[in-house]
């Protein structure tokens, strides 16, 4: 699931930064097959897919994956690659979670979806859907973010290096520039700059600011919500921050 603030980018150009900036992680890939291959039948809800960095490895597995995300055109290069793959895509608002009778054995939210939802309430709007989704013995998995600390390359502070990728003779760069943590939400601030590669001046170099806005949750705090929407919280796990990449908290809730 992406949120950031709009820009002229071209569908094609979306997927690219999606890819850029989520699709190169694969920490957390070992915890979501280990948890489906333990759930209670072989149906999997990735919720947030993009355009399939979880779902895929999953279905390689051999795992039945619906895939839910709000962004249609990441749900459309998702498809694309998950030919001939037992995937399901599907668009619409995770907090408004309907699959009518289906039920499924694992759900997961990865890359901190669900601090994308907004605060207390559309997330309990999602943890009753997903209640209501999960068959008996089903685990809801949600990952959220683990400690972190305000920055700002303004301020001379260390930030997580730049990525880049090569498309059609042009380099597609995307940096991480400020982190700012509030009481209530974390504000992650990349620049993305389109230039020609090798320095070609045929392409016009292009710039744009892209802010994605995370509500601030508690392992503890998303363990009560749980409660109250009729999960059961089981020990958490974590996956650990390495090469540059951020640490998480897992947070299991029972069906």
């Amino acid at each position: 699931m992406t949120a950031s603030v709009a820009s002229a980018w071209s569908p094609e150009e979306r997927v690219i930064w999606h890819d850029l900036e989520c699709g190169g992680y694969a920490f957390d890939l070992p915890l979501w097959l280990e948890l489906a291959a333990a759930a209670p039948g072989p149906s999997v809800l990735d919720v947030g897919c993009g355009t399939g960095r979880v779902a895929l490895p999953l279905a390689r597995a051999g795992h039945q994956v619906t895939a839910v995300d709000v962004d249609a055109t990441l749900l459309a290069q998702l498809a694309a690659r998950a030919a001939p793959l037992p995937v399901e895509v599907l668009c619409g608002d995770a907090r408004d979670l309907d699959l009518a009778s289906r039920d499924f054995g694992l759900c997961v939210t990865a890359l901190q979806t669900i601090q994308l939802l907004g605060g207390a309430e559309p997330r309990a709007r999602f943890l009753a859907a997903a209640r209501g989704h999960l068959r008996a013995g089903g685990i809801l998995a949600c990952a959220i973010a683990g400690d972190l600390r305000s920055y700002s390359l303004a301020a001379g502070e260390e930030a997580p290096p730049a990525d880049h990728v090569r498309r059609d003779g042009r380099v597609y760069i995307s940096h991480a520039t400020a982190m700012r943590v509030e009481a209530d939400t974390i504000e992650v601030e990349r620049r993305r700059r389109v230039i020609g590669e090798g320095g070609r001046r045929d392409l016009p170099e292009r710039e744009a600011l892209e802010v994605l806005r995370l509500a601030r949750v508690s392992a503890l705090q998303l363990e009560h919500e749980g409660r109250d929407a009729g999960l059961t919280p089981l020990p958490r796990r974590t996956i650990a921050e390495r090469d540059g990449f951020l640490g998480s908290k897992v947070v299991l809730l029972g069906a």
